[in-house]
């Protein structure tokens, strides 16, 4: 038997000429590796997920993990993480470039809120993002990528899951987040993909090529506008389909789904995985934003969400509903200066002011009504005319909010599950309702 053995350097050139899976070379990461030589070094992303285990293709970047699920664990018991992960980040030493996610440079912040069987709950989840938001500095975290939601009860303004998002997204971070699994039915993107403020990520069937005259969207993906605000949604579109990327051997997805697992050639066990979804579609485009922001450290979250949005190539006879503005394009985002479309005219939601922003110490805005019903700020504009380019978060200390300050006793429903995940046959869910869910 023949020993394994793993590539231990990385090179723009050496990287772009082997990467082979069709999902990134579409949105043109490799080109963009080798014709500007950014491959997302330096910048954290924080998966906020089911953790991420030791793998090959992620040795010595993940810089941090953090377990907010009473499990203590220090990989990925669920296999979902870290197939997120790779897809954002691996290097592909596994697979000799092979399978290479698309900022193979970048570091990767776990983020565990999901447990072994697919379930979270508000709480969890809210640590989670609070953790991150207080250690962006320490671990350089730009992004944040969140593979998961629940179905919306209720319009953004009032949805605690989505102003939680809106306090990544105001304290500087590029938030994307997975559009559900719901298609093709018309208005089924998920909280907090709701969010105006969040990238919303649908997803491609790439039909197995890198060119997109062949791409469709996946029946599954999504579909907007948002079912209470009827907000354009989802933002742009990422191949999402058959995506191969990091195994968590032993996991729950690894355990029941072995057919799943793929082996590099001439590698003596496997160490990939195939999955399907729109939480396979949201990492391409956290790749995506990390490159950007290697090349553009000052970027903001509006500024990379613009130009992501504003340089896609859109399918043709696809509606906007379906695929927002359309394919994204690693390489066309980083060169390209994107049409001006004006900021979201959408306000910060009614939740945040109501349940975050008054907690807030130091913060910039003096409210001369604490109640925020009808209330204005120091410069007398009421609350609800305060869109994203009023909002300035840079003089707030994020790191003394407590979630547990806040009253949630009006939430009314206790957990939510990541998105679907899609395959291509249908399966019982595992671990009872609100648990891994799969769909045709």
């Amino acid at each position: 038997m023949r020993d394994q053995t793993f590539n231990v350097s990385w090179t723009a050139a050496d990287a772009a000429a082997a990467a082979s899976e069709a999902g990134i070379l579409a949105v043109n990461a490799p080109q963009t590796w080798s014709a500007l030589g950014v491959s997302g070094a330096g910048v954290g992303v924080a998966i906020i997920d089911s953790g991420v285990a030791d793998h090959p293709d992620l040795a010595g970047r993940i810089v941090a993990r953090v377990d907010f699920t009473g499990e203590q664990s220090n990989g990925d018991p669920g296999g979902h993480g870290t197939h997120v992960a790779g897809l954002v980040a691996g290097d592909g030493t596994a697979s000799d470039g092979a399978w290479t996610g698309v900022a193979p440079r970048a570091n990767i912040v776990s983020v565990r809120v999901i447990d072994a069987n697919g379930h979270a709950t508000l709480s969890t989840i809210f640590a989670g993002m609070q953790w991150v938001v207080a250690n962006r500095t320490a671990y350089n975290v730009k992004v944040v990528n969140m593979s998961f939601g629940g179905v919306a009860l209720t319009g953004y303004q009032n949805d605690l899951l989505a102003s939680a998002t809106e306090l990544l997204t105001f304290a500087g971070l590029t938030v994307v987040v997975a559009a559900g699994n719901g298609g093709p039915g018309q208005s089924t993107i998920t909280t907090p993909a709701d969010d105006p403020f969040v990238i919303t990520v649908g997803a491609v069937d790439d039909n197995g090529t890198a060119g997109l005259l062949d791409d469709s969207i996946a029946t599954w993906s999504s579909r907007g506008p948002t079912a209470f605000d009827a907000i354009a949604k989802p933002d742009l579109v990422a191949p999402g389909r058959k995506m191969t990327g990091l195994r968590a051997a032993g996991s729950t997805l690894d355990t029941t789904y072995p057919e799943r697992r793929v082996t590099a050639l001439g590698a003596i066990d496997a160490q990939y995985f195939t999955m399907s979804g729109t939480s396979m579609a949201a990492p391409v485009v956290a790749g995506i934003a990390a490159l950007f922001l290697e090349r553009y450290p000052s970027a903001s979250p509006r500024l990379v969400k613009r130009q992501l949005t504003g340089t896609a190539h859109p399918l043709f006879g696809v509606p906007a509903s379906a695929q927002g503005s359309g394919v994204v394009d690693a390489l066309a985002a980083l060169t390209l200066k994107a049409p001006w479309t004006g900021y979201t005219s959408y306000p910060a939601s009614t939740a945040f002011a109501e349940q975050v922003y008054a907690k807030l110490y130091g913060q910039p805005i003096t409210w001369r009504d604490l109640t925020f019903h009808g209330g204005v700020d120091s410069r007398g504009i009421p609350w609800t005319d305060i869109t994203w380019v009023d909002i300035t978060w840079d003089d707030i200390t994020w790191e003394d909010i407590t979630w547990e300050a806040f009253d949630w006793q009006d939430v009314t429903w206790e957990d939510i599950t990541w998105e679907d995940i899609t395959w291509e046959t249908s399966a019982a869910p595992l671990g009872g309702s609100g648990g891994w869910t799969l769909v045709n």
